[in-house]
């Protein structure tokens, strides 16, 4: 069969491809997600794209089941042809490639391994660009998925084109790139496809083929490959009906039923590790007293391609069909022998073939599993994790020990984020009798998994819960939860639980510089009405001597200095902890914190930096897929365009804030535009409009977050006067009492202004 038939019905997506291809020849590099279900041409495409590839640096690689588990098994073999290259990385990205790849010893990074990954791609491509081809991207296992994906995100003008292909369901960690799906072929393309590809087809068998195929592609070579000749010919009567989907398989399977059974157990174990190389492969198969010989069968009917690097398949859905055809006993004796044989030399992928036959509770293999666990973490393979203390999980009868594994899965997956897999191994926990600090730490889980959901205020009660109940023997993850109930407070505007956490925080840390402590205890005597007493405590904790350079401490310094009207050390704060997240590959806690920075840069007309600083928020939650959208940033992006006089795009944007805000109850996003399109109506000198603003904004201070109301009384002020109203007299008192203590002079002369 030649090119033209199988790229018939896919001019849209070549043309595509093309483009990409002629793009990054223009310095312009780009990505692009092939989404499609098995079968309807995806390698086709990327084969296609292969044979454009020219002087450029070609990179390709599939995803494997059975490495799905495996962190970054993916990466690796993608990037095996260029590992020399990264002794050329600086040496943070060079040393944390090294971890995650095996190469060499250090903690992992997931987001120095990204940046890590586009620095390679920029190094191999050179002066002639690099092509980059991901296949089968839903069975990547997830850390190399993330590192593509954070990769693919940042392509700039290296001359860098990176296609990936996934099936829909399998392909939720590409979010944020572009996609391109491919639909069933028309029944006129799909009868030119079957008769460039089967001459000697009926008519009757065309239209029959074509009814039962649905317009995939591989349904409509594989269909009439399954018939005899003379059904081919119309001699035949056809059966009642063709197989379909699952059916296929079995159609499929037809072209193995004619092999010697010593070639089908051979096809068996390249089915069950089909990553294998052929020295893995070979010993397996004298394991099982089979001749590595008998694969050429296989190899002349088109089935498979040998090579040093293993037995591989051409069709993945016949590698399926082959793994689901065999029994269990059969596939029992293929993953035994692959684990003889992987024994002691390679304890993960031999933990995970005993694990595939496992049949009831095995202590052993559940503990070697924990140990698997331990070194994917040690990689920041949380999602490899997640796998190996699920699995272990299951193979563990003893009550205590199934729900420690359990609760430790649900961990991994929410850090590998996995939402929906944490929250199903969350309630499989639930449903077993829990320690304390056990129920504490699911408590955090959830709760985070609620604030992602975009239910801030049930998550706010289970972190507040899981503090109350880590507090008793695991004080560090205590005070990481009263931190994101502070977080999740701030959202929606709900801070009558901050005297109690704040009472929770203070016996728990000793004095200590602790990420929450310090700004609740402010916070909380601000809510109360003790200003005085507020500021003075906030800033003791921002001065503090000796300080943490914890992530989240310097967050909350941050915050507090922010709430001082100390913008520049709310910004410095600020830039230290995005220092340390981007270091740290913290992304999850990325936009918050440019979130937060941005809203002070845009409220002191620092426009330019608001602008990248929110710009960059949205678009890191936006690429990982969270609900809840990223108001603030959008917020301040809205305040942005309104003290630029830009009336449309803050109007949109400020339409965008509310509808989020009030699909997840946050007030604190209501608050930010209502302030910046009353901004906008001052200077508009539409007076009206802006008095009606200001009452909006007075009138949800109490569910506010606390610096809004202060921020906005000058502005409120000059409107209520010129409108001929009086401003609330405690309104002028809070701002007057917050300008003293703030080490800003144009803070405490606007104060004085306001008092003229």
């Amino acid at each position: 069969m030649g090119e033209q038939p199988v790229l018939i019905g896919r001019s849209v997506e070549t043309t595509t491809i093309d483009a990409l291809l002629d793009g990054a020849a223009a310095g312009s590099s780009g990505a692009l997600v092939l989404l499609g279900e098995a079968g309807l041409g995806k390698t086709v495409l990327l084969d296609y794209a292969a044979r454009q590839v020219g002087e450029r640096r070609l990179l390709r690689t599939e995803g494997v089941e059975p490495e799905a588990d495996l962190p970054f098994a993916g990466l690796h073999r993608l990037l095996l042809p260029v590992l020399g290259s990264i002794e050329a990385l600086p040496p943070s990205q060079a040393a944390a490639m090294k971890a995650a790849l095996g190469l060499g010893s250090g903690p992992g990074n997931r987001f120095l391994v990204g940046a890590g990954v586009l620095s390679l791609l920029a190094e191999v491509a050179g002066a002639s660009g690099a092509l980059c081809l991901v296949d089968n991207a839903q069975w990547l296992d997830a850390e190399s998925a993330d590192a593509l994906a954070f990769a693919a995100r940042r392509l700039g003008p290296e001359g860098i084109v990176v296609v990936f292909a996934a099936r829909p369901a399998g392909a939720s960690m590409l979010s944020g790139l572009r996609t391109l799906a491919l639909p069933a072929l028309t029944a006129a393309d799909a009868a030119r496809l079957l008769r460039t590809s089967g001459p000697g087809l009926a008519g009757s068998v065309i239209d029959r083929v074509i009814e039962t195929s649905e317009g995939n592609p591989q349904a409509l070579l594989e269909l009439p490959a399954a018939m005899t000749v003379s059904q081919q010919t119309g001699a035949e009567r056809l059966p009642v009906e063709l197989p379909l989907g699952e059916r296929i398989q079995a159609a499929m399977m037809t072209r193995v039923v004619g092999l010697p059974e010593p070639t089908r157990q051979l096809l068996l174990i390249a089915a069950a590790d089909p990553a294998a190389d052929l020295a893995t492969f070979s010993a397996a198969a004298t394991e099982m007293n089979l001749d590595l010989a008998d694969v050429e069968p296989a190899e002349r009917a088109g089935l498979v391609t040998t090579t040093a690097q293993g037995v591989r398949f051409g069709s993945p859905l016949l590698r399926s069909a082959i793994y689901a055809d065999a029994t269990f006993l059969r596939r029992r004796a293929v993953h035994g022998a692959l684990a003889q044989v992987l024994h002691g030399s390679q304890p993960d992928r031999w933990a995970w073939h005993q694990a595939s036959i496992a049949q009831g509770p095995d202590p052993v293999l559940a503990g070697e599993l924990e140990r698997s666990a331990e070194r994917a973490r040690g990689k920041a393979g949380h999602a490899a994790t997640a796998a190996a203390l699920e699995r272990a999980a299951e193979l563990t009868s003893d009550g205590p020990h199934r729900a420690r594994r359990l609760v430790a899965a649900a961990e991994a997956a929410w850090e590998a984020g996995q939402a929906d897999r944490a929250e199903r191994l969350a309630a499989l926990a639930e449903e077993l009798e829990l320690a304390t600090h056990l129920k504490g730490r699911l408590c955090l889980v959830r709760g985070l998994i609620q604030m992602y959901r975009g239910q801030p205020s049930v998550g706010l009660q289970l972190l507040h819960a899981a503090a109350e109940q880590l507090a008793v023997d695991d004080l560090e993850l205590s005070l990481t939860a009263l931190t994101a109930a502070v977080e999740a407070a701030m959202a929606i505007g709900d801070f009558t639980g901050l005297p109690k956490m704040a009472a929770l925080a203070t016996s728990i840390t000793s004095g200590g510089p602790a990420a929450a402590a310090g700004l609740l205890i402010g916070l909380a005597q601000l809510v109360q009405g003790d200003s005085a007493a507020g500021t003075a405590s906030l800033r003791a904790f921002v001065d503090l001597v000796n300080p943490s350079d914890d992530l989240r401490v310097l967050g909350c310094r941050a915050a507090a200095a922010s709430f001082l009207g100390d913008e520049q050390t709310a910004l410095r704060r600020y830039g230290q902890a995005i220092s340390v997240a981007r270091t740290a590959g913290a992304i999850s806690s990325l936009p918050w914190l440019l979130e937060q920075r941005a809203l002070i840069e845009a409220t002191s007309c620092q426009l330019l930096m608001a602008e990248a600083d929110a710009s960059e928020a949205v678009r890191l939650v936006e690429g990982l897929g969270a609900e809840l959208p990223p108001l603030v940033g959008l917020a301040s992006l809205t305040w942005v365009a309104a003290v630029r006089g830009n009336d449309d795009e803050a109007r949109m944007l400020a339409e965008r804030v509310l509808v989020g805000a009030q699909q997840h109850g946050l007030s604190l996003p209501v608050g930010l535009v209502a302030a910046a399109m009353m901004e906008l109506d001052l200077a508009r000198g539409k007076i009206e409009s802006a008095t009606a603003r200001a009452h909006e904004v007075a009138e949800s201070a109490q569910q506010m977050h606390p610096l809004v109301i202060i921020l906005t009384t000058p502005a409120r002020l000059e409107i209520m006067l010129r409108a001929g109203k009086p401003l609330p007299t405690g309104d002028l008192a809070a701002h007057r009492a917050w300008a003293q203590g703030s080490p800003s002079a144009a803070n405490r002369a606007i104060a004085r202004r306001c008092e003229a």
